[in-house]
């Protein structure tokens, strides 16, 4: 995803100063490429930002009748289906453990394979790899970590 500035500023055009449980005298700001927690975002040559969380920031349905899995989300929500979840960020999976959307599943390969609904076309092209393929990705998935302070 690229950001256009990479500076965040709070109060910002979506938590206006009147939606904040406190009076804010001044915006604060920081530049997320040089401050703030890590992973820090990649200066672009325009003046904006890149962010490799390896998400699309959408909500998907999970489930069908072939798997089940991905059918119950703990925290239900006005208006959205229990069988529907925001794409978890992927950014730091390699450096995190429990996995799946609700963080019940112990491998990256159950993650996927639990991919039906709406990531049953992605779960069929991964299912097509040969092991070896299928291996790769997850071995790629392992590199993206954030690594601890030092």
């Amino acid at each position: 995803m690229k950001l256009q500035r990479p500076v965040f500023t709070e109060a910002n055009p979506f938590n206006p100063e009147w939606k904040i449980p406190f009076a804010v005298s001044k915006p604060v700001g920081f530049d997320m490429t040089k401050n703030g927690e890590l992973p820090r975002l990649e200066p672009t040559p325009d003046g904006g930002a890149i962010v490799r969380a390896y998400t699309d920031l959408k909500r998907h349905s999970l489930c069908d009748d072939a798997d089940s899995f991905f059918c119950n989300e703990k925290v239900a929500q006005p208006g959205i289906p229990t069988s529907t979840f925001l794409t978890r960020k992927l950014w730091d999976i390699g450096s995190s453990a429990a996995f799946g959307h609700r963080g019940d599943l112990s491998t990256i390969t159950e993650a996927i394979e639990h991919h039906a609904g709406e990531g049953r076309p992605s779960l069929t092209n991964y299912l097509k790899l040969s092991p070896y393929e299928r291996a790769e990705i997850v071995e790629f998935l392992k590199t993206l970590q954030i690594l601890p302070r030092d």
